[in-house]
């Protein structure tokens, strides 16, 4: 019982650890990257999630499905995030 609450919370900073960092990583493109379209970005990634597979026979494979698709949505809202924070930072200068 001890372990699966052990890589419940090793998964959960895993998990924030790689948020922060795309969050970080779409604010440095933004703001660096002179062609890089965050607006496209972002649209793909609500493409994505509208394509992912969640209904399935198999129990497990829906339940897998249903995870990945809650995790992408956490990308989606980095990268939401990190492009809202690049814009900001484009107004103050």
């Amino acid at each position: 019982m001890a372990a699966d609450f052990e890589s419940c919370e090793m998964f959960e900073v895993w998990r924030k650890t790689h948020l922060m960092f795309v969050e970080r990583l779409i604010i440095r493109l933004a703001s660096d990257v002179p062609g890089f379209n965050s607006e496209m970005l972002a649209n793909e990634l609500y493409v994505l999630q509208e394509e992912m597979p969640v209904n399935h026979d198999d129990p497990e494979v829906a339940k897998r499905s249903a995870i990945a698709l809650d995790f992408l949505g956490d990308i989606t809202g980095a990268v939401e995030s990190g492009i809202q924070e690049s814009l900001e930072r484009r107004k103050g200068f």
